[in-house]
């Protein structure tokens, strides 16, 4: 009774009230929920919009998906043989201290330089001038015959409390010069800066903002200067199908270590120009994401009258957009390579990265289609021979006869002394009219070999029977008549 009294006595205005009190801090909670969710929406829609050209640098955020700094180089990931050796290397006090401690990032910079004693210094300034100081330069003198390591030495003698190494080796080209310069990058970020070509003063800051937002390749919108006076932004963004077309990005894009890791350097068979091309197409099959600052930071030069890249370009571009096309065969459609191979001859650098010497089978078929001229080099299966150690061996030949219209074979058992790195294998017409067809070129170590014949057969198909006895006074191995039986 008391209980039920209690609870009568509550009078009516006080119940009212308290509803209405109810109602309010309902009506009010799921607004706020509401607004709460609204907010987020908008500013996760913000971020996508602006990804691309958020370029402040981090400060209070922590640095998101940047590999840790350490104290390795980059020596071990260069797949590259090295072709010429170093002459001299010194570097400043600071260049052997630790770097930095932490996930920030860290950009080692490669200028290689060739002849450019007049505008190195320009170059280096400016590095010098960037507001981002987290860097290290390397200058490599690629064999120049001007003052250019005179420059080097002057720069390094200047600003020892800058981490600088300069290197001085004999002239390999620009990819060689490149990848000796990447071997003792200790950077989670890469700048390839030529020695006549400027950085914008902010370019480095910049990138390192969308660099630690976990991007691979971050590339900005080049000026030309001197000669030629414009300006070129990344027009339609990044694909592997816009690349494949032609190089859609200029020589100093900035990458992160990691992806400089995966492709193992610049290919150093493409002696006359596109390295860069042939190094991003590489680039494409690791997937990396690449983010574009839409404004200038970089200055491109532009040299008055003629110039070695000018004399290269005009002599052989279409060849040497063939011998890229020939690397990335899975990029482009059969039939424009078809069409390179039939100008050019088609080209092909097989890694053999042997770590003892071993004998290595050669082998190719050809048939000539209204070949003119004598039995000699210009109709060959033509290689050159790289070894682990950085010698070279040029032009090792299997001749066709240009006489027999039937198909030929030719093979041999290349077995030296010393590991072999490389072998660049052409299939070669020159000096030549008409046309020659090649089919079946093998490249492979004996180790790796494999035949359907047995010992004392060789490899002739036909419908009866893959093997025929081998050929008197021939030593068959894995199916080739390779040896003469003495």
């Amino acid at each position: 009774m008391g209980r039920k009294n209690a609870r009568g006595s509550v009078p009516v205005w006080l119940v009212a009230v308290a509803f209405t009190q109810l109602f309010l801090t309902l009506w009010f909670v799921r607004n706020l929920s509401s607004g709460t969710e609204t907010k987020v929406e908008e500013r996760q829609q913000h971020n996508v919009e602006v990804a691309e050209v958020d370029v402040t640098p981090l400060k209070q955020e922590k640095p998101l998906n940047v590999t840790p700094l350490d104290e390795t180089t980059l020596d071990r990931f260069i797949l590259f043989p090295k072709i010429k050796e170093i002459r001299e290397s010194k570097e400043s006090p600071e260049f052997d201290q630790a770097l930095p401690s932490g996930e920030g990032v860290f950009f080692s910079i490669v200028i290689a330089a060739y002849n450019q004693g007049s505008l190195l210094q320009e170059t280096v300034d400016s590095v010098f001038k960037q507001t981002f100081q987290n860097w290290e330069l390397i200058i490599v003198d690629d064999g120049s015959s001007d003052n250019t390591w005179d420059v080097a030495n002057t720069i390094l003698a200047r600003n020892q409390e800058r981490r600088i190494k300069v290197l001085k080796k004999e002239n390999g080209g620009l990819s060689d010069a490149r990848n000796y310069g990447m071997r003792f990058a200790r950077g989670n970020w890469l700048c390839m800066l030529d020695s006549d070509d400027l950085l914008e003063k902010g370019h480095l800051s910049k990138a390192a903002s969308l660099a630690a937002q976990g991007v691979d390749i971050v590339v900005g919108c080049m000026e030309n200067f001197d000669a030629v006076s414009s300006v070129w932004c990344f027009p339609e963004g990044y694909s592997v199908v816009g690349l494949s077309h032609w190089n859609k990005f200029h020589a100093s894009v900035l990458m992160s270590a990691r992806l400089a890791k995966s492709i193992g350097g610049y290919d150093q068979s493409l002696l006359w120009g596109l390295e860069d091309w042939n190094f991003w197409l590489s680039a494409s099959r690791h997937r990396p994401r690449v983010m574009h600052l839409p404004e200038i930071t970089f200055y491109y030069r532009h040299h008055r009258g003629s110039s070695m890249r000018k004399e290269m370009f005009r002599i052989a571009l279409e060849d040497s957009k063939a011998m890229v096309r020939t690397n990335h065969p899975d990029l482009f459609e059969p039939y424009q390579l078809l069409l390179d191979n039939e100008k050019s001859g088609a080209n092909q650098n097989v890694h053999l990265h042997q770590s003892d010497p071993g004998p290595v089978l050669v082998s190719a078929w050809s048939q000539p289609e209204g070949v003119a001229g004598i039995k000699d080099d210009g109709y060959s299966l033509y290689i050159d021979i790289t070894y682990t150690d950085g010698s070279n061996e040029w032009g090792y030949i299997l001749s066709f006869d240009p006489s027999d219209p039937n198909w030929q074979r030719r093979y041999a058992l290349v077995n030296r002394s010393k590991p072999i790195s490389q072998m660049n294998v052409y299939c070669m017409l020159r000096g030549h009219k008409g046309r020659a067809y090649f089919d079946d070129v093998v490249v492979a170590p004996l180790r790796d070999f494999g035949c359907a014949c047995i010992s004392g057969e060789m490899y002739m198909p036909s419908k009866a029977r893959s093997c025929v006895p081998c050929p008197k006074g021939k030593m068959c191995v894995f199916g080739y008549p390779l040896i003469e039986d003495e």
